[in-house]
């Protein structure tokens, strides 16, 4: 027994000696394999980002740092304005996002109908404020929402401002022109935080000698914005006032912008993605219609030796020989007389045409930048085989109603903001149609009155 015991105490020391070099030699080989794979890795880090330090990623980079400036802006809207107005398709698309989202119409109404013991009549205060002629005209009618939606699709913004009778609480709408807003005033300490809204007009004023232009300069606070210091006049420094400005309380102003990046000031138009687009499919359909018009001038081609080029000449510019029965001109069907030595023959046309179906990628870009479907925006479900069926153009108009019901959550959300507005002017005005309390905390305004919404 202490023979085996030895042996086997000896097999024991060679296994625990053999499998701790094992073990040490994999956990080095382990430990290199993970440096190698780091290496690799940060290689790789190292290379994606400088793909990124190329001069185009950097002139990209370069102008997202900076928002839009006011003026680069205008030039862009403008071209919008008139693409909207020229390109059939921009044309199209915007029509269609309009009738996605407006229609089928809306109708609003309040709950509080004033039917109830102690209830007042919200509701009336509503609908006094959607028929008010002034409103519809601006806002409410169908018209005028088809208006604005547009105005978002070559604009970007849309300055809504809530002209307020004091003494009635009367609200009325007014849509300020996108060119005259110049700059946004923002809370220091928080830029998401509107505080003003500077516009900038020319008004004309009648003098002795005439009507004279008048540049004019005015604030308005944003919808929301209420300090307990109002004065008439401000001035802000390094904005070109010239002194104080006036400030209109009573005429808040919401802005709507659309496609607007993270904390700019302003909105991006609809169609400002697609106008490129579709100037190349503009020039796209002149060329083929240029080639096509080529085409058709000559169709025959005559060959004749030189000394016959005057008598051919004067052959094909006579005119056609006519019908011995009706008189007509032989222009369909007529007979070629030409002696044994000259040919008439047409012009060869397989390789020279180009089919319009090949701008269609164009179109489609166009349609992605609008969000609708390619077969809608040119009213062509297209051919089975290429472009989908009937089915299909369905199955793509899905994405696009996701689409415009967030558009139609947008204006939801605006119509609520403002009408807000109007039930609690009607509860402040002294001679206003709702009696109540409105009060300001830090959660916002709360209403308090008889069976009020709040």
């Amino acid at each position: 027994m202490p023979v085996l015991d030895r042996l086997q105490e000896s097999v024991q020391g060679v296994y625990d000696r053999v499998t701790g070099r094992s073990a040490r030699l994999w956990l080095a080989e382990s430990a290199r394999a993970e440096r190698e794979m780091r290496l690799h890795l940060e290689e790789s880090i190292s290379d994606l980002e400088n793909r990124m330090s190329e001069p185009g990623w950097q002139r990209l980079t370069t102008l997202a740092d900076q928002e839009f400036s006011r003026d680069g802006l205008k030039q862009v809207t403008a071209v919008c304005r008139i693409m909207a107005i020229k390109n059939p398709l921009l044309k199209r698309g915007l029509s269609l996002r309009a009738s996605y989202v407006w229609g089928q119409g809306v109708q609003i109404s309040a709950r509080a109908q004033g039917k109830r013991p102690g209830e007042q009549d919200v509701n009336a205060v509503i609908q006094r404020f959607q028929d008010d002629p002034s409103n519809r005209r601006t806002f409410t009618s169908l018209g005028a929402c088809e208006d604005n939606e547009r105005a978002l699709g070559t604009d970007g913004n849309l300055v809504i401002s809530l002209f307020t009778r004091p003494m009635t609480g009367r609200v009325q709408v007014r849509i300020l022109p996108w060119d005259e807003i110049t700059d946004v005033i923002t809370n220091p300490q928080d830029r998401s935080e509107p505080w003003f809204y500077r516009r900038e007009w020319y008004e004309e004023e009648q003098t002795g000698s005439g009507v004279v232009d008048r540049r004019r300069i005015a604030y308005y606070p944003a919808l929301g914005y209420r300090p307990r210091l109002r004065p008439r006049k401000l001035s802000f420094p390094g904005r070109g006032d010239g002194g104080l400005v006036e400030v209109f309380w009573d005429a808040p102003v919401l802005h709507v912008a659309v496609n607007s990046p993270l904390h700019w000031k302003w909105g991006i138009p609809d169609s400002y993605a697609a106008v490129d687009w579709a100037r190349a499919y503009t020039e796209f359909l002149t060329d083929w219609a240029r080639l096509i018009k080529s085409l058709s001038r000559f169709a025959w081609k005559l060959t004749t030796p030189g000394r016959k080029q005057a008598q051919a000449r004067a052959r094909v510019a006579a005119a056609p020989s006519r019908d011995g029965l009706s008189g007509e001109p032989n222009t369909a069907g007529a007979t070629a007389m030409l002696p044994p030595d000259m040919a008439l023959e047409s012009i060869p046309k397989s390789g020279a045409t180009i089919d319009s179906e090949s701008g269609r990628p164009r179109a489609a870009m166009i349609a992605a930048a609008l969000d609708l479907p390619v077969t809608m925006l040119l009213g062509d479900p297209g051919d089975p085989g290429v472009t989908g069926s009937r089915a299909t153009a369905q199955t793509l108009d899905q994405p696009t109603e996701l689409a415009m019901q967030m558009r139609r959550e947008l204006w939801t959300d605006v119509r609520r903001t403002i009408l807000d507005y109007v039930i609690d002017q009607a509860v402040k005005a002294p001679k206003g149609p709702l009696t109540g309390s409105v009060t300001l905390d830090e959660d916002g305004p709360t209403r308090s009155g008889s069976r009020l919404p709040t």
